[in-house]
């Protein structure tokens, strides 16, 4: 029994080894989608003439008619002689064997004009080149190719040597080197070691990629960044969309230096580094995310226009007017938890613009007759200076409170008040809104009256219009 065990571990260990010896990784792998450009990381290099390698749909004279996958290939293309090699970024397979090189070709015969295509290896970042296949015949459909590759290292290359000349064209699309890892492979991780910096002084934030496991090469890895910040406008990075680990380097640290703008208000942003996948490594943690804070904050101006009276009152009626000051404390209360600096609310009583002509005290009922007030001599375009920011404070909302029994019997007075004055605040740096009242208990109007009416002096005005409700008196 104790010997079956064994056995039964032996095999078990051995089929798990072997497993994960034989599992294939992509170390390149490249479909020309995305762009009209070269993808990252290509070149190409003349040797004749003067046709390059374009990023297209096809052959250049139709045959193929259509990319091999997606919508993109590479093709070369002339009606005169051109040699030019399209040439692979550096992809790593030092600890990889069984490397295989599989891309989609295809270069049709036009009349007695045939292009060709060669194929060549490098094992030292493109110093020296070896030839792997030559083909020289007419290919009028897309052929899959496949070619082992004879070596790895930590500097491979593929290059493809165009020739044509006046053929359909070389193309070629959907390329990759695939390989089975020989030992196993390091672990990369990305961690926020610093994840709150700010625009003011020299508060940085800082992601710190670690690698794990085998350390004995060298090896470049690519990140990404997204989220609502901006590298440039908002940011700038130690490392320029990669790091490298130089043999035995198990961390590299990316530092995030705010840019200290002058944008006022903005809310903080965020920048998430997102390691890339690539040859050479396997990836833990992938994303990592910095917050930054603004520190351009201005303090909030605003001006509320109302009063704690209404002309009902002298009629007997029984609609309420909106207490001003009431609505400024809520106000200030909410806007104070947003970050916007210090909040500041100036209230006028619109009722409160008593005078007394002719031995009879008269009060300013609704906002036109407030607008219009002319006493004492001259107050109203002191008023009116006010409204437009240019007597001390240059507000940045003004908030109308009308007059309930104005909206309700005399709805052109009041949309007429309300333009007025927001013909004035456009004048300055201020926006105008417009509280909408709820009908007191007893009203003879409902609510979709009061809506009716102030929407419409909203539209006819200009003015953003802003539910008031009962929860306001």
């Amino acid at each position: 029994m104790r010997s079956s065990m064994q056995r039964y571990l032996v095999l078990f260990f051995t089929l798990t080894i072997c497993a994960s010896m034989t599992q294939g990784a992509v170390l390149l792998d490249t479909g020309f989608e995305g762009s009209t450009n070269l993808p990252s990381g290509w070149t190409q290099s003349q040797i004749s003439g003067s046709a390059t390698w374009k990023i297209q749909t096809g052959a250049g004279g139709g045959n193929p008619s259509s990319a091999h996958g997606g919508v993109n290939n590479a093709t070369l293309y002339t009606t005169s002689d051109s040699t030019n090699r399209l040439i692979s970024p550096v992809f790593w397979t030092a600890a990889y064997a069984n490397m295989s090189l599989t891309f989609w070709h295809a270069q049709a015969l036009w009349d007695t004009d045939q292009d060709t295509l060669k194929v060549f290896y490098s094992t030292n970042g493109g110093t020296n080149w070896s030839e792997l296949a030559y083909y020289t015949t007419s290919v009028a459909a897309w052929t899959l190719r496949t070619i082992t590759l004879p070596a790895n290292s930590a500097s491979s290359r593929i290059a493809f040597e165009g020739y044509a000349t006046y053929g359909y064209g070389v193309c070629l699309d959907d390329i990759q080197v695939t390989g089975v890892a020989t030992v196993a492979l390091p672990q990369v991780s990305v961690s926020v070691t610093d994840g709150s910096s700010s625009e003011a002084g020299t508060d940085v934030g800082k992601w710190t990629i670690t690698r794990t496991g085998n350390t004995n090469g060298a090896v470049t890895l690519n990140f990404n960044l997204s989220g609502t910040a901006v590298a440039t406008n908002d940011y700038t990075l130690s490392h320029a969309g990669s790091v490298t680990f130089a043999a035995g380097v198990t961390s590299v640290v990316v530092t995030l230096t705010p840019v200290n703008d002058t944008v006022y208000d903005e809310l903080s942003e965020i920048a998430v580094l997102t390691l890339a996948s690539g040859a050479g490594y396997e990836i833990g943690t992938a994303a990592g995310t910095i917050t930054i804070a603004d520190n351009d904050v201005s303090d909030l101006q605003v001006l509320i226009i109302g009063s704690t009276h209404d002309t009902s009152e002298q009629l007997g009626g029984n609609s309420k007017p909106f207490s001003p000051a009431a609505i400024g404390t809520q106000l200030k209360s909410i806007l104070s938890g947003c970050g916007l600096g210090n909040v500041n609310v100036a209230v006028v009583d619109r009722y409160a613009t008593a005078s007394t002509v002719m031995g009879t005290t008269t009060y300013a009922y609704n906002l036109a007759s407030w607008f219009h007030w002319p006493f004492p001599k001259g107050a109203e375009s002191n008023r009116w200076a006010n409204l437009r920011g240019e007597a001390g404070i240059a507000w940045d909302y003004v908030i109308l409170i009308p007059d309930p029994y104005t909206v309700e019997y005399t709805p052109g007075l009041f949309a007429l008040g309300a333009a007025k004055i927001a013909e004035e605040v456009v004048k300055g740096t201020a926006e105008t809104v417009l509280l909408m009242p709820w009908p007191a208990s007893g009203s003879s109007r409902n609510i979709a009256h009061y809506k009716d009416v102030v929407y419409r002096a909203g539209r006819s005005g200009g003015i953003k219009v802003a539910p008031g409700g009962l929860a306001w008196q």
